[in-house]
């Protein structure tokens, strides 16, 4: 493994209390650092527990996020070209 100048990738659990601020400072954060992917597990989403992943960075916006619902596995794309598990993850 190369080690890299810059990270590739960001990811955050939303907390109950911060979850709002998590959901909109965190990525657009990694957007303007230029972070690639940005991975947000977030319990607390009002439609029900998400795993989003942010990618296409521009300016502090990522385009377009890619949503899936807890337990439906999310594949990260290149260069880490994994899948990953969201059903493991805590749901509360």
């Amino acid at each position: 493994m190369s080690r890299l100048p810059w990270p590739h990738s960001s990811s955050e659990v939303t907390s109950r209390k911060n979850a709002h601020h998590d959901r909109l400072s965190k990525p657009a954060a990694s957007a303007s650092a230029g972070i690639p992917l940005c991975f947000l597990d977030d319990p607390w989403a009002p439609e029900g527990p998400a795993a989003t992943l942010h990618g296409e960075p521009r300016g502090d916006v990522h385009r377009p996020p890619a949503v899936a619902e807890s337990g439906e596995p999310r594949e990260l794309p290149a260069p880490f070209a994994v899948v990953i598990d969201t059903g493991e993850f805590p749901t509360t």
